[in-house]
């Protein structure tokens, strides 16, 4: 065999390993920061994104307060819920992180949460409304209730901090 032709046989195979990479690396560069980029810039939607609380009593048994952090790019939501059971007295029990990933559209926001803690059982939905000016927000949270081992919904309250 000529070697001329095995060259050109790897110079080819090499071309196509490299436009297949550099076409992999544009994608996620147009992915990751010009949609996001351009999305935002564009997006005349109202801005959720800050710090939100949630207060509620479980059961009677004792207090859960959250602190929900949301990120915002236009529709696109993600962030963090702190978690922290409380006793009457104001004695933490129990502290559980969560992260979550959702969208906000036409003044609802839809996202699901997962514990970070990969060694415990949590997982929740919120389905939100914006009420009194953006201050607000009203809505229903469906969640495994590891206490009662079923599936439960109650209707939450968040305010902007």
């Amino acid at each position: 065999m000529d070697n001329n032709y095995l060259l050109n046989i790897m110079i080819s195979i090499f071309a196509g390993i490299l436009t297949y990479v550099l076409i992999g690396m544009f994608k996620q560069v147009l992915e990751k920061i010009l949609l996001p980029w351009y999305q935002a810039k564009i997006y005349k939607g109202l801005d959720i994104s800050g710090t939100w609380i949630e207060n509620h009593n479980y059961e009677g048994l004792l207090n859960q307060e959250s602190e929900i952090k949301i990120k915002q790019n236009a529709h696109k939501i993600h962030g963090t819920i702190t978690l922290a059971k409380k006793k009457d007295d104001n004695e933490i029990i129990e502290i559980k992180n969560f992260r979550f990933e959702g969208e906000f559209f036409n003044n609802f926001l839809n996202i699901a949460c997962w514990n970070e803690n990969k060694q415990q059982v949590g997982t929740h939905n919120y389905l939100m409304s914006v009420e009194r000016d953006g201050k607000e927000m009203d809505g229903f949270k469906t969640y495994f209730d590891i206490g009662m081992r079923k599936i439960r919904t109650e209707e939450m309250f968040w305010a902007r901090k």
